[in-house]
């Protein structure tokens, strides 16, 4: 029922406006990490985004009304453990690059 209403919702969006969507949040969300470094190490700061990140979508999605499969947990955990290590990795390369406006 869910996935059909998100369809409709979907049909005559175009696919252009997801991507824009999408990469606008992606680079919104880093603009507000790089900020916080000042206050955070970067491995905090790529915790604290993942966090904010999952109980957006657990909020949005709803997950505990589906049942699971053991598959589905290990996939999905697997996965959060994957999103921090890249996020850490990468917020730790920032903070040690000199970056700066060409």
């Amino acid at each position: 029922m869910m996935r059909g209403a998100i369809a409709s919702f979907t049909v005559g969006v175009p696919a252009q406006l997801f991507i824009v969507g999408s990469a606008l949040i992606q680079y919104v969300g880093a603009a507000i990490a790089i900020g916080l470094f000042a206050q955070m190490s970067p491995a905090s700061v790529a915790w604290w985004r993942v966090l904010v990140a999952a109980s957006i979508l657990l909020a949005w999605r709803r997950p505990w009304r589906e049942k699971w499969s053991r598959k589905d947990l290990v996939t999905s955990m697997v996965f959060g453990v994957f999103i921090i290590s890249m996020n850490s990795t990468f917020y730790e390369a920032i903070a040690r690059l000199p970056l700066g406006a060409a």
